[in-house]
C-alpha cells in the first residue's frame, strides 16, 4: 500500500521531529520535488560559485582521485 501526506509547518523542528519518528517506523520520508527546484531556483549564492567551485573540483591535483576510484 502507498500513501502519500503533505506536513505544512512553519517550525523546521517539529517538521524534523516528524522525520526521524517517520525513519523509526521504517516510512520512507521524500522531499516534495517543486520544493527542492523552487529551493535550487532561488539558491543564487550556489549558483554564482557553482564555476569557480567546479574549477577547484575538477583541478588537476586532484587528478589522482580520478585514477583511484577507476580500479
Amino acid at each position: 500500500m502507498k500513501t502519500t501526506l503533505t506536513f505544512e509547518t512553519v517550525s523546521e523542528e517539529k517538521l524534523n521531529l516528524l522525520i526521524r519518528i517517520a525513519a523509526e517506523m521504517g516510512i520512507t520520508v521524500m522531499p516534495d520535488k517543486q520544493e527542492i527546484k523552487s529551493y535550487i531556483e532561488d539558491d543564487s549564492i550556489s549558483i554564482v560559485s557553482e564555476p569557480a567551485l567546479g574549477e577547484a573540483w575538477d583541478s588537476p591535483e586532484d587528478d589522482r582521485w580520478d585514477e583511484l576510484y577507476k580500479k
